[in-house]
Order: structure tokens, then sequence, then C-alpha cells
């Protein structure tokens, strides 16, 4: 298994763990009745801080292992896994930022008012974390594809 593929397995690992965290305690508040936006916002910053942190000693771990393979450029065959898995994650990207553009009248009207919290500030929560979810469900499909480049070609 070549470095990237290691830290590709780390970065998909941590994803998955933090940011299920997160989505499953928002998911909870939201069904509570206690989402409150400025609470999303700091469960937000606090989610990257642990991400980067995660993600910096995983890619550390895995450089002290193998130092000579991590200071080797990228291969031919590595760049063209990367470029492919890119469009991979580029397209399922366009098609969730679509879909929560069309679901963007639900998320501002019907939302808040399910939630017994009509406004503004709870409609651009429910927003961002519907982007938030394309953002990370493209970066999990970009991973896992390139992943499967991968071990298509080992």
């Amino acid at each position: 298994m070549s470095y990237r593929e290691k830290v590709q397995w780390a970065s998909l690992a941590t994803g998955l763990l933090v940011w299920g965290i997160y989505f499953a305690h928002f998911a909870v508040s939201l069904a509570l009745r206690q989402a409150k936006p400025g609470e999303a916002l700091g469960g937000f910053i606090g989610a990257v801080i642990v991400l980067v942190i995660l993600q910096v000693a995983a890619i550390i771990a895995i450089a002290v292992y193998r130092p000579s393979e991590a200071e080797l450029p990228a291969d031919p065959r590595e760049r063209e896994i990367e470029g492919r898995a890119a469009v991979a994650g580029y397209i399922v990207l366009c098609l969730a930022v679509v879909t929560v553009m069309l679901a963007t009248p639900i998320l501002t009207v019907s939302g808040p008012a399910a939630l017994g919290q009509p406004g503004g500030p709870t409609a651009a929560m429910l927003v961002g974390n519907a982007l938030l979810a394309a953002l990370v469900i493209a970066s999990i499909v970009h991973s896992i594809w390139q992943l499967v480049l991968y071990r298509r070609q080992a």
C-alpha cells in the first residue's frame, strides 16, 4: 500500500468519524427540537478543529513509519487516480448542491416552522448544514473512489 493510499484511508476514517458524530449530534438536536444556530456553529468549528488535529496526527504517523515514501513526489499513476477521483467527487458535489438548492424552500420555510423556531437564523442553520453535508458527501465519494482505483491498480 502506497503512502498516498494510506493517507486516503486516514482521511476517510477521520472524516467519517468526525462528521458522523457532528451530524448525529445535529440530527438528535433537530429531533428534540433543541437545535440552535449558535450551538450548531460551535459544533461545526469544534468538528473542523478536531478533524484537522486527527488528520495531521495520522499523516505524521504515516510519514514517520515510512519517511522515504512520504518524500517521494506523486507518480503518473497516482496523479491519474487523484484526477479521476476528483472528477467523481466534483460530480457528486454538483448534484448535491443542486439538490440543496431545490430543497431550499423546505429548508427555509417548512423546516424552521416544524422546529417551532421560524426565522432567519434557523433557516440559515438548516441550509448551511445541508451544504456542509453536500461537501462531506463529495469528500467521502472522492476518498472512496480514490481508494477503489488504488486497489484496482494494485
